[in-house]
């Protein structure tokens, strides 16, 4: 079990758990949640995964306007729809998707979800901030204190999210999300067709190579995959990939 860590003057614990502010016994009470669980068998899961595809096309799970569905193969968690069992309080603590690709989550209820978002042009500031307290920004767990990033100019969004809330994270963006009551989300990534989205991922997948950290998403087979199945009008996007 990962200990928590601080960034700034809060504390958290992993996806799979977080700490709560009461105490048992002098010590901090632990929570636990469903985290991550898989979704993609179609036939045990046909009747939901159909009532998706009525979703604008922009935001489905599989759409030949999504970067992700040209992989090829399942990519859990991405090109797939997971499902997250939350109880009241429990986070998922700071990050950026996997290789700064969008998502997509739906909050299924009953209960509330509070989201912080941070634009992705301010990413290397939450990352300065992660040094500064001795937390790894891709792999370790780190909840963001308000004050701290209200001092040092870094701009946060904060709402609810109702059941039957979708919410859109866009390429880059940092984010983390507490449980107000008890609810269902599930969520999958997007990959938008436009040389900012190809830009970000390909920025990710070598920043997470030089840190020693291995990127999700293939970015050299999905390259030669879009060069093969997608006939480019983005002028951008086709000079990158090419």
């Amino acid at each position: 079990t990962n200990q928590p860590h601080h960034v700034g003057n809060k504390i958290s614990g992993d996806e799979n758990h977080s700490l709560s502010n009461q105490q048992n016994n002098g010590r901090l009470k632990l929570i636990r949640f469903g985290t991550n669980c898989d979704l993609s068998d179609q036939k045990k899961w046909l009747p939901q995964l159909h009532e998706l595809t009525k979703l604008p096309i922009f935001v489905r799970v599989v759409s030949a306007f999504s970067m992700l569905s040209h992989v090829g193969y399942p990519l859990l968690g991405l090109n797939t729809v997971q499902l997250y069992l939350k109880v009241p309080g429990s986070r998922t603590p700071g990050h950026q998707e996997n290789n700064n690709f969008c998502a997509v989550n739906i909050n299924i209820g009953p209960g509330d979800c509070e989201w912080f978002a941070v634009p992705e042009q301010y990413w290397g500031a939450i990352h300065n901030l992660c040094e500064k307290n001795n937390v790894d920004y891709l792999t370790g767990s780190w909840w963001p204190d308000l004050e701290t990033l209200y001092k040092e100019e870094i701009p946060v969004y904060r709402f609810i999210q109702r059941p039957g809330d979708l919410v859109w994270i866009n390429a880059g963006t940092v984010h983390w999300v507490q449980a107000i009551g008890w609810c269902n989300n599930i969520a999958w990534n997007v990959g938008c067709m436009t040389a900012r989205q190809y830009q970000l991922a390909i920025e990710r997948y070598e920043f997470n190579r030089l840190r020693g950290v291995k990127s999700v998403v293939p970015m050299t087979h999905l390259s030669w995959q879009l060069a093969k199945n997608i006939k480019i009008s983005d002028p951008g996007l086709f000079e990158l990939i090419k």
